[in-house]
Formats: structure tokens, C-alpha cells, sequence
């Protein structure tokens, strides 16, 4: 359980970097060109990465679910 609460704080912790990425981008975006206002950009960069946190799951899901599949004897996990 411990190792669980551990994995899901680090979780979290990513997360938070990748939001603080984003947002870096979405300033230096909006301050090379006045054009690009940072909520916008912000915005827009804050919803691909949720679009990719999904992708990455389902595709975790997927390849969760093959293994599962198959028969016990040739599991390598």
C-alpha cells in the first residue's frame, strides 16, 4: 500500500512538471509573438496533454488486456 500512495504521489508530482512545461511554452509563445495570447496557448497545450495522458492509458489498458490473454505458461511477466 505504501508503494502504491509513493507511485501515485510521483504521479502527481509529473503531472504538476508537465503542467509547469506547458505553461513555460504557453509564455515564451505568447511573449515572441503578441499575436498568441497565453491563455489560448495555454489552453490549447493543457488539452493535448490531456488527449495524451488518455492515449497512453487505453494503450495501457490494451496491452494490460493482451497479457492477460494469454495462457499462463507463456506469461513472461
Amino acid at each position: 500500500m505504501a508503494d502504491l500512495l509513493r507511485e501515485q504521489a510521483d504521479v502527481k508530482k509529473l503531472e504538476a512538471d508537465w503542467h509547469t512545461n506547458a505553461d513555460d511554452i504557453a509564455k515564451f509563445l505568447s511573449a515572441a509573438n503578441p499575436n498568441w495570447q497565453f491563455k489560448a496557448l495555454q489552453d490549447m497545450l493543457y488539452t493535448h496533454l490531456q488527449l495524451i495522458t488518455e492515449i497512453v492509458l487505453d494503450c495501457t489498458k490494451e496491452i494490460g488486456n493482451r497479457i492477460l490473454q494469454q495462457p499462463t505458461k507463456t506469461r513472461s511477466i
